[in-house]
């Protein structure tokens, strides 16, 4: 039973990888054969097909990075702490060994004319939830004084997501860190001069 387990779990973690370095739509079986050096008839039988093992994997790759981004949020106290957290994870983002060549949201995002319906629902989903994680964030700076009371929170929630993924999206096609490094530079320089309160 354990060793049914880790072997799961290898593949799980091999194909998440390759989903997320090659594409859902574009990796075949074959592929993830040689990834996990498992036979097809080894995949299938921890996983029912191939829609269930792309589903279970960008589960996976959106848990890695929830689990670390809430660990880092829940060190934080001040609003603008809490912001600062997005960019301090994001600016390293590409260092994270799974993730070298795409944020999972990019990549299931940018797979919308592709069948896998259910992994672009989740990757929206995702995104939506972040905005209302953030704008909540927003508003209860307001709250506690720390945060500029003018401002449109929602307004503001959408403008760090499109610096972050867009910069993500745009570095990884162009192999060039240096859009992500100004995104990030300029996300900062947004939360000292117009978010966060005088």
């Amino acid at each position: 039973m354990k060793k049914s387990k880790e072997t799961k779990e290898i593949i799980l973690i091999k194909a998440s990888k390759l989903f997320n370095d090659q594409g859902y739509g574009i990796s075949s079986i074959k592929d993830i054969e040689r990834a996990t050096g498992l036979s097809k008839g080894a995949i299938y039988g921890h996983f029912d097909n191939k829609e269930v093992l792309q589903k279970n994997a960008f589960e996976f790759n959106l848990e890695f990075i929830q689990k670390n981004l809430f660990l880092k949020l829940n060190e934080a106290d001040h609003s603008v702490d809490l912001l600062n957290v997005f960019i301090d994870f994001y600016s390293n983002f590409f260092s994270y060994k799974n993730y070298q060549n795409s944020c999972p949201l990019v990549r299931a995002l940018n797979e919308a004319d592709i069948p896998q319906g259910k992994i672009k629902k989740a990757a929206v989903n995702e995104i939506k939830r972040w905005n209302k994680l953030l704008v909540q964030i927003l508003e209860e700076g307001k709250d506690k004084g720390e945060i500029n009371p003018g401002i449109d929170s929602n307004y503001y929630s959408k403008l760090i997501i499109n610096l972050i993924e867009g910069s993500l999206l745009i570095s990884k096609a162009l192999k060039d860190k240096s859009y992500l490094d100004c995104a990030m530079d300029h996300l900062s320089f947004i939360i000292k001069n117009e978010i966060c309160k005088k």
